[in-house]
């Protein structure tokens, strides 16, 4: 077999002496690419598999960024929300100042914050939500308020550990002068809990600082272990 190009374009010549050698390698090279392609899926499945519920989920993966300023609630909240989805495992606070609002804590989560790492709760009402999940009445402890920096609701296996801080800024949910409003805009009842923890199940809390809360700071209510 030849195949020649037009004399006036220049001439290529190809016998099939060479062109079945390079039509070998071109099957073999794609086999082979094949195979890896095919040990690779396999390798990332059995790694999925062997460290589910054992994944690390730094938030500043998710776009966190630590700096005191910029307001990091979506991307933590994005950061527990895969942890969970995907079976659950740690969600990484680092080194940093994480400044946020309400987030939800979800089930087979721990939210672990390192030395140096500080979630911040933001001084704006407006980051902050009512948990409309958690009545106001049916239990007397329920009647102080739904407001939360962070909080869950019939979850299992939750943890928040440290050795880091979580910060509540209690200073701008109160009045300088009273009869006036805080600098925050939320006062009385809709201060924020540094955690409020409703009918959550396996629940851990520990070797953390908590500091300067709206209110109080950790409230359990309708809790087992």
């Amino acid at each position: 077999m030849s195949v020649a190009g037009d004399k006036g374009r220049g001439t290529s010549v190809f016998t099939r002496r060479q062109t079945l050698p390079a039509l070998a390698v071109s099957i073999s090279a794609g086999l082979l690419g094949g195979k890896l392609a095919a040990e690779s899926r396999h390798s990332a499945a059995a790694m999925t598999e062997n460290n589910l519920g054992a994944r690390v989920y730094n938030v500043r993966h998710y776009g966190a960024k630590g700096d005191g300023t910029t307001l990091d609630t979506a991307a933590v909240q994005e950061a527990i929300d895969t942890c969970t989805r995907e079976g659950g495992g740690t969600v990484l606070v680092p080194a940093g100042v994480f400044l946020i609002g309400s987030v939800e804590l979800k089930s087979n989560v721990t939210l672990q914050i390192v030395a140096g790492g500080t979630l911040l709760g933001s001084g704006h009402g407006k980051d902050y939500h009512a948990v409309d999940a958690i009545p106001l009445s049916g239990d007397a402890t329920l009647e102080d308020g739904n407001w939360a920096l962070l909080y869950g609701v019939n979850a299992k296996n939750v943890a928040v550990q440290g050795p880091g801080a979580i910060d509540g800024q209690g200073a701008q949910f109160h009045s300088p002068v009273r009869g006036t409003p805080p600098p925050s805009g939320l006062g009385g009842n809709r201060r924020p809990y540094h955690m409020l923890f409703y009918r959550c199940e396996n629940l851990r809390v520990h070797d953390l600082d908590l500091l300067d809360s709206a209110y109080h700071s950790v409230r359990v209510i309708q809790c087992r272990r």
